[in-house]
């Protein structure tokens, strides 16, 4: 997110500094010098925010001017110094006002016209967005070859991510998922990859004009015909999670045979076998056997679960990802024996 190059990251650091400092100390010298005309008029153009919420009072009005000026002061030393310890407590420092100070606005400023609302929002939001890059700044920079390989790395990757980022990551896939995940590991690696893919992740998961159960269906027959075994690890325990049955997943490279599965289910499965086909095929009688039983907006969602599990399995089998036990002692989908290279992949025959 931010540039690896050393001297350019300490002048974006200086100047996040100044443009933290120069507020503070801009708002604290007007409170000190002139409490009562910095309080009907804050923050000028016209605009009087203060008085919307309470009377004056010159003392807290000095002292809320001088806490200004400290803060602003700490941050410019840190600006010229650029020592990483000073750095690092000024922001703090500026965190700890500015974060309650944020909050505190996000549910007081109803009292405010809607434009200021979100003026005063955008500003103080940038104001802590900033405070906390200073920590990510004041990092040492790593260049690439200064990565060395680690034990513990993803896959085929040289190195797992470290940082305050990666372990908040963690943290949220092992409360949501069971534990953590390799696949994000290696996205950390580059967090514009990571925000986009997450945010395309939630909405994905996030919809459900289509049962759950069809798609974790169409979902594991693509990853078993890619050959992911990380898929068919993590995506058999939320299949089971979601209603397929064991015999479903077990059954899923002879589903044509197979009395575990009705006639929408087959479908289903059919259609993701020839999504995953290489060169995919799909043919019209198919897609207009599924709208017999799903709208237009579900035959989208429906597509869209079986082309990301595509997405998913090719991505997590050229990395190497291995199977990390989350459907440990349960049963798994088994990977579907694939022709050789070169060779275009024909519908699954009954094993």
């Amino acid at each position: 997110m931010f540039p690896k190059d050393s001297a350019t990251r300490r002048r974006l650091l200086r100047t996040f500094l100044i443009l933290l400092a120069l507020p503070q100390v801009l708002i604290g010298v007007w409170a000190l010098i002139d409490p009562s005309g910095w309080y009907t008029t804050f923050p000028g153009g016209g605009k009087e925010w203060l008085t919307l919420f309470g009377s004056y009072d010159e003392h807290l009005a000095r002292d809320v001017g001088a806490s200004f000026l400290a803060i602003g002061v700490f941050l410019l030393l840190a600006a010229a110094w650029l020592d990483r310890r000073l750095v690092l407590a000024a922001g703090a420092a500026y965190l700890t006002y500015q974060l309650p100070h944020f909050i505190y606005h996000l549910t007081a400023d109803d009292v405010m016209t809607t434009g200021d609302q979100i003026t005063n929002g955008i500003l103080l939001g940038l104001g802590v967005f900033t405070g906390f890059a200073l920590f990510e700044l004041s990092r040492p920079a790593r260049s690439a070859p200064a990565q060395e390989a680690s034990d513990d790395a993803p896959g085929r990757l040289r190195s797992r991510p470290r940082g305050l980022y990666a372990r908040y990551a963690r943290w949220y896939t092992r409360r949501n998922y069971g534990g953590e995940m390799t696949p994000i590991d290696a996205y950390l690696h580059h967090k514009p990859l990571l925000f986009g893919y997450s945010a395309f992740e939630t909405a994905v998961e996030r919809v459900h004009r289509v049962d759950d159960r069809f798609k974790y269906l169409g979902e594991m027959k693509a990853a078993g015909m890619a050959g992911c075994e990380w898929c068919m690890d993590f995506g058999s325990k939320l299949s089971l999670e979601k209603g397929v049955t064991e015999q479903q997943l077990l059954d899923l490279p002879r589903y044509r045979e197979s009395d575990a599965y009705d006639e929408v289910e087959k479908l289903v499965v059919e259609l993701a076998e020839g999504m995953t086909s290489t060169p995919a095929h799909v043919p019209e009688e198919l897609i207009d056997r599924l709208k017999e039983h799903f709208d237009d907006a579900q035959l989208v969602e429906l597509t869209n679960a079986i082309a990301i599990e595509n997405l998913r399995a090719r991505f997590n089998h050229a990395l190497g990802f291995e199977v990390q036990g989350f459907s440990e002692g349960a049963v798994c989908v088994r990977p579907e024996a694939r022709p050789g290279a070169g060779e275009p992949q024909q519908p699954a025959a009954a094993s």
